[in-house]
């Protein structure tokens, strides 16, 4: 059901960071539902979907959960998919005529016909056809892209489809459609897993080691940020805050890490790839480099600053993950990122350009602040953001819909 992905540790493994009380907790909401089935739906693509399921999974069945989770690959609307993921967060005016609406609703009902379970949680947007044709069992769509400007073209189509479901999960209040009905909404925020390979702790020796296989010098300041080649990425406003903090600061390094995955990733890469192409304190690596989960956590770790400037965010997992590993943090205030980054506490919140060249400047200047900021992040994360209580808050949503014929609360 999940290929060869690498799983995540039992629910005893986390008692550590949760205690005793909160891990009880987890285990008598498990006995609800240890009667009913519940499948997950993901498209193959690397997204915080898979990152999720990866951890999450394992552990519903460590509880005694009957969880499986299948990906989803291969269909014939793949192209349409893509194209329809896009146009939902307002990144495509999409001309979507009744014929290819047709083709993407069939394609994903045929992938319907194999599955039973008593709750389907679809995850990704992709998937949102395979509603039609439902059963009696429950169904859950759960989002983590900001869907609040779709466009026109496509939302009353997508509309009809989210409205079939019994529950709808979204990443906060923000990147919700002002018209959906929010009797079936409810925000669960993603969540990191404290022992996956991209978050748990790694030795000085690792770290240098993977710096040395990038060539990046781990005596010199170091700007980073993690960010999938998007339009919303702004990895422009990215290099313009690197240029104008190595006039102030010499020797500064600039670290871009992101992934090849989604439609027109590779267009984007290229463009930063010859923006870029000259300096080399610039290093703009992705999966195809080399850089997996122990690579992203060793760059992250030695990240002088963090930066996360994209233009729109559905939670941005990548702030979490610097925040975990006690990273100070400058964002842009978009999407769930102040959830987050709570300004000022544990993190820094910019609205501007010259915010964030200042911001990161300080930052530089006063190692004890960066050295506190990252601490309280580090403990913000470890209240709120993850994987246990992500776990915890799907349990609740699992026994009210099996369990009666209510709404989500």
């Amino acid at each position: 059901m999940h290929g060869g992905l690498a799983l995540s540790s039992g629910i005893e493994s986390y008692e550590f960071f949760i205690g005793k009380r909160e891990l009880n907790s987890i285990l008598r909401l498990a006995e609800e539902i240890k009667d009913f089935k519940v499948l997950h739906l993901s498209s193959s693509k690397s997204t915080p979907a898979v990152e999720l399921l990866k951890s999450l999974v394992p552990l519903l069945n460590s509880l005694g959960v009957n969880a499986k989770w299948k990906l989803v690959e291969g269909e014939p609307a793949r192209g349409v998919a893509a194209r329809v993921s896009r146009a939902l967060q307002g990144l495509l005016d999409l001309d979507f005529p009744r014929d290819v609406e047709k083709v993407y609703v069939e394609a994903q009902r045929a992938i319907r016909g194999s599955l039973r379970a008593d709750l389907v949680m679809v995850h990704d947007v992709e998937l949102l056809p395979l509603v039609v044709d439902r059963g009696f069992e429950k169904w859950v769509w759960r989002c983590y892209s900001d869907i609040s400007r779709p466009s026109p073209s496509i939302w009353p189509l997508a509309k009809r489809l989210v409205e079939m479901y019994d529950a709808l999960v979204f990443p906060c209040r923000e990147v919700m459609p002002r018209d959906l009905d929010l009797g079936k909404a409810l925000v669960i925020h993603p969540s990191i897993d404290p022992l996956s390979d991209r978050n748990k702790p790694l030795s000085e020796t690792e770290i240098l080691s993977v710096l040395s296989k990038f060539d990046v010098d781990p005596d010199r300041p170091i700007i980073g940020q993690v960010c999938d080649f998007e339009l919303y990425s702004n990895h422009k406003d990215l290099l313009r805050v690197f240029e104008r903090v190595r006039e102030r600061r010499r020797g500064v390094q600039l670290v871009v890490v992101g992934r090849l995955s989604s439609e027109g990733a590779w267009g984007l890469y290229e463009e930063l790839l010859r923006l870029t192409c000259s300096c080399r304190d610039v290093h703009v690596l992705t999966d195809v480099d080399g850089v997996g989960d122990l690579e992203l956590n060793a760059l992250q770790r030695s990240f002088t600053v963090a930066l996360h400037l994209s233009s729109r965010d559905g939670f941005g997992l990548s702030v979490a993950e610097a925040l975990w590993k006690a990273i100070p943090v400058v964002a842009y205030p978009v999407g769930s990122i102040p959830l987050q980054v709570v300004n000022g506490l544990t993190g820094l919140l910019a609205n501007s350009l010259e915010e964030v060249v200042d911001k990161t400047l300080m930052l530089m200047k006063k190692p004890w602040l960066a050295r506190e900021l990252g601490q309280r992040g580090r403990d913000h994360v470890k209240r709120n953001f993850l994987i246990t209580r992500d776990l915890k808050d799907c349990l609740k949503l699992y026994a009210c819909l099996l369990k009666s014929s209510s709404h989500p609360p």
